[in-house]
């Protein structure tokens, strides 16, 4: 008769896979705009798992990124693989706890013992991670370092790791934030197009002006209105075109629109045309602002008005 005992010194050997986030859409969507994932090497990213693994004395020291099925690693020490399934992930327990996690040893972890990177190659042990959050603080990836030997990480090591994330984070929300820079670039670059377009090809005649009054810009449909070339038009102030007997209501209002005090006028007046004739118009000039929000100019609008 067999009276041993079962060893109740290690948990069986299960397995508990990473749970999904609640906002597991929104954190994918933020890890996917960085376009790390599949990227070569980096520098800033190698250098800090190098140094890492050397001040932590660990044989494994990786950036891993979380993606829906898989972890991908984009900055690896002592290891030749270069993704795992996330099922079989520690990080993945990190990005959904959201918070650093210490393994002593995996073995004796119910979570973990059961794990093949356990019970097989690379035989983790111990395992510190520390989230990695974009600037929307979502974690996308983890700082982790995998010892193949049962330790425990001292308050002084979580602390360094904790440091060197830090410095992850940092590199990253650059990143971010150029990519962002780089989206309003081309937005503007759309609506500066746009804008370009519908000036050019509007069926009144359009002006931009400086603050002063002289004319900066024309359309096409303005000279053709009062028979200048665009060049004979640049420059001169749009109020001097303006016919003697309206020119103190138009001198009145342009210069309430420059003080701030309104911020559009119209005004049907007459303008002047090449061969010293007046051509009747609907003039209606509104603040244009810069990015800043601050006067810049003023645009202009020329409608001509049936006799």
């Amino acid at each position: 008769m067999n009276n041993s005992q079962p060893d109740t010194r290690r948990p069986a050997r299960t397995m508990q896979p990473p749970a999904i986030p609640i906002d597991e859409a929104d954190r994918l969507l933020a890890l996917y705009r960085l376009r790390l994932l599949d990227t070569p090497p980096t520098e800033s990213f190698d250098r800090i798992t190098r140094i890492a693994a050397k001040i932590l004395g660990v044989p494994i020291l990786l950036v891993s990124l979380v993606d829906k099925d898989r972890q991908w690693f984009k900055s690896c020490v002592g290891l030749d693989a270069t993704q795992t399934s996330r099922e079989v992930s520690f990080c993945g327990h990190v990005i959904f706890e959201r918070r650093p996690i210490v393994v002593g040893d995996a073995t004796r972890d119910s979570r973990f013992a059961g794990n093949p990177l356990v019970t097989g190659a690379p035989f983790i042990r111990a395992y510190l991670g520390v989230p990695l959050f974009t600037l929307e603080q979502q974690p996308i990836g983890t700082l982790c370092a995998v010892d193949v030997l049962p330790r425990d990480f001292t308050a002084d090591e979580i602390e360094t790791m904790r440091e060197f994330a830090q410095i992850l984070e940092d590199t990253i929300h650059a990143m971010e934030l150029a990519a962002k820079s780089a989206g309003v670039l081309l937005y503007a670059s759309k609506r500066e197009r746009l804008f370009r377009d519908a000036f050019e090809q509007a069926t009144v005649g359009m002006a931009h002006t400086g603050l002063n009054g002289r004319l900066r810009r024309v359309n096409r449909r303005a000279p053709a209105m009062f028979g200048f070339s665009k060049e004979e038009m640049l420059s001169r102030p749009l109020v001097s075109l303006t016919h003697p007997d309206d020119l103190a209501e138009h001198t009145q209002l342009f210069e309430r629109i420059v003080a701030g005090e309104i911020e559009d006028y119209r005004l049907d007046t007459r303008l002047q045309t090449k061969d010293a004739g007046y051509l009747p118009v609907r003039l209606c000039v509104s603040m244009g602002r810069d990015t800043a929000g601050q006067p810049d100019h003023l645009v202009a609008a020329f409608e001509e008005l049936a006799v």
